[in-house]
């Protein structure tokens, strides 16, 4: 009977944790890092040029937090230390860091 019971009971919390959406959502600067990540493996190598997120229309870093646009860089740059933008939608250095996340136009 106790067996059964723990089975039954294990059965409903498995059941709750698949059909229950998350409680939690993403900090913005988890969001941002996100993003950062996707961004940094895009080698840039298609005909029209990056599919960066940050770069589409409304998605730059003007359109964000501090704490997203820092999270941003900080994956972008995890995927490619060296690396850097110079769009006009977010400019920023790895060598430099998140503080050096900026934008000449808010495109």
């Amino acid at each position: 009977m106790f067996q059964a019971l723990c089975q039954f009971c294990a059965a409903i919390a498995i059941l709750v944790m698949i059909v229950q959406p998350s409680a939690f959502a993403l900090s913005s600067y988890q969001s941002g890092f996100n993003h950062g990540i996707s961004d940094g493996r895009d080698g840039c190598k298609h005909p029209d040029g990056c599919h960066w997120y940050i770069i589409q229309p409304g998605k730059g870093f003007a359109f964000h937090s501090k704490e997203f646009d820092m999270g941003y860089v900080d994956g972008f740059c995890s995927v490619g230390p060296k690396a850097s933008s110079d769009a006009d939608q977010a400019t920023f250095d790895c060598l430099k860091g998140p503080d050096s996340a900026s934008w000449v136009s808010d495109k």
